[in-house]
């Protein structure tokens, strides 16, 4: 519920705004616990259409990386964080980012920690963000980890920027193509077997394979569309499963070129978490605790559960990974020179640059290669079609002369 007052503040002056409670009572608290001496208090009876319809108006991961920036500077300049936290707000032009900021500014005045406050809005705010700003605090580096998050939230888009980037060129290609023999085999040839039925002319055998093709599209277009459309649900319903997401890459990691693009941005979003969490000057059990929470491959996921379970019982971070198959053995390799000159925080480091590079080599290797190939596979689908149309004509030559 949204509530606008008015009140005198700590210096004692009128001061007016407004804020988001569950009730009457909780906003009473809220200014109260500020420091506030309420003179008027009222629900605000204008309906935000942001509120009612908040689907329509998400935040941006572009705004949140933009907002953690931001407050981790101010705050670089001795601004007291509060004081950081309005300007940011100031400037913040998204509606229900700027209404959530107000709700965040409220609980910090009530006394709720950052932290507290960012987990209300799991849909601005990923579970690994709440759980940083949570170390960042206890540690007393949150400046540090806001920065340092925002930092790793702006290359983890650039990541995927990158690869949306890769297959819309070859996406489009493959559409047209597609399109394009669709309607010949559809339109074109079949008004141009009724022309060669007229002169008794034996069709050649790519004609009849592409008119049998074509015949069955025609006949089964609505139930093939449905069935399509099925199966795509089917698959993101399942893709959005625990067991989906495990599955699935498992079965794309067994795919060659795509699969080793997939296992090297596995590698690179692993490492650059570890590096944020060692950053935070937290223990190695707690970094790997936490780093579940920033990768979003299931199948490391369920890797990393099993490390703090395997450092608690005083094995080594080597070795608790040596037991899994899924990490290389020159990560391995460099987590035992790590823990051996005690710099496994340099030893991510280097691994981290050491994927990015990798991961952004093959990227570009696997894009320069797949277009030709898809021009190729769609120019031989289109000149199969084209031969199937011409061959014929030979055979009514034969007819008429």
């Amino acid at each position: 519920m949204h509530f606008k007052y008015t009140v005198y503040n700590r210096e004692n002056k009128v001061s007016k705004g407004s804020l988001t409670a569950a009730d009457q009572e909780a906003a009473v608290t809220l200014l109260e616990q500020a420091g506030y001496r309420i003179l008027s208090l009222h629900q605000s009876r204008t309906i935000a259409i942001e509120e009612v319809l908040p689907s329509l108006f998400t935040v941006k991961k572009s705004d949140v990386i933009m907002f953690s920036r931001r407050l981790a500077m101010l705050m670089g300049k001795g601004i007291r964080f509060l004081v950081a936290l309005r300007l940011v707000r100031e400037q913040v032009r998204n509606r229900l980012f700027r209404k959530r900021i107000d709700a965040m500014i409220a609980a910090v005045e009530s006394g709720s920690a950052f932290s507290e406050s960012v987990a209300v809005y799991p849909d601005i705010f990923p579970k690994v963000y709440h759980n940083m700003m949570r170390i960042g605090e206890k540690t007393g580096q949150l400046e540090n980890v806001l920065a340092e998050v925002a930092k790793n939230m702006e290359d983890e888009d650039a990541s995927l920027k990158k690869i949306r980037s890769a297959f819309i060129y070859p996406g489009v290609i493959l559409c047209m193509g597609i399109v394009t023999v669709i309607i010949m085999i559809t339109t074109v040839l079949p008004s141009m077997s009724d022309l060669f039925s007229r002169f008794n002319a034996e069709l050649p055998l790519p004609t009849r394979i592409t008119l049998a093709v074509s015949q069955f599209l025609t006949d089964n277009w609505l139930y093939l569309l449905g069935g399509i459309l099925a199966a795509g649900l089917a698959l993101i319903w399942y893709s959005r499963t625990t067991s989906g997401k495990y599955y699935l890459e498992k079965l794309i990691l067994t795919v060659p070129v795509i699969g080793r693009l997939l296992f090297l941005r596995n590698l690179q979003q692993f490492s650059r978490v570890i590096v944020i969490l060692f950053s935070a000057g937290i223990s190695i059990t707690e970094v790997f605790e936490t780093a579940e929470l920033g990768v979003s491959s299931e199948i490391i996921r369920r890797e990393l559960r099993k490390i703090p379970r395997s450092l608690s019982q005083g094995y080594g971070l080597a070795q608790s990974m040596h037991e899994s198959s899924v990490f290389p053995s020159m990560l391995i390799q460099m987590v035992v020179s790590g823990e051996e000159t005690n710099t496994l925080e340099s030893s991510f480091q280097a691994l981290s640059a050491h994927y990015d590079f990798e991961f952004n080599q093959s990227l570009a290797t696997f894009t320069s290669l797949l277009q030709p190939v898809l021009i190729a596979v769609v120019g031989l689908l289109i000149g199969f079609v084209a031969i199937s149309a011409m061959l014929p004509m030979y055979s009514m030559f034969d007819v008429i002369f």
